[in-house]
């Protein structure tokens, strides 16, 4: 079954066997924070992490390096993340698939299944509605 919110979603990749958490370390970086809240705030554009990072006014390196110490993935994981989270709560909402993926800036369906089958660890087809 699809979950229904991204609660539901956090919750089934605690659950599943190789799913990352996406958890604060104790270590709280300023660099880290601003890059996050900017992916959350902006996951579903194309822009690259060195954009972003001129944006913020961080150098590519510095802004990867604190947002992996501090939330155990690198930002493109972290957006593909959230990407994947929203385009399951659109399928959830009557969405096909393919709208979905591309409504949340996925590049092409392969990159999508690429993202389900890391994260949730079986294929979108897998899943019921």
């Amino acid at each position: 079954q699809l979950p229904k919110s991204k609660t539901e979603v956090i919750n089934h990749m605690k659950h599943h066997k190789d799913g990352i958490h996406i958890v604060q370390e104790k270590k709280i970086s300023v660099v880290a924070d601003k890059a996050k809240r900017y992916i959350d705030q902006h996951f579903c554009e194309n822009l690259k992490i060195g954009e972003m990072a001129l944006r913020l006014n961080f150098s590519r390196e510095v802004l990867t390096r604190e947002f992996k110490s501090t939330y155990g993935l690198s930002p493109i994981d972290y957006r593909h993340r959230l990407r994947l989270f929203e385009a399951m709560i659109k399928v959830r909402n009557k969405k096909s698939f393919t709208e979905a993926l591309f409504e949340v800036g996925f590049s092409d369906p392969s990159q999508f299944i690429t993202q389900f089958k890391k994260n949730l660890g079986a294929l979108p087809s897998q899943y019921k509605l």
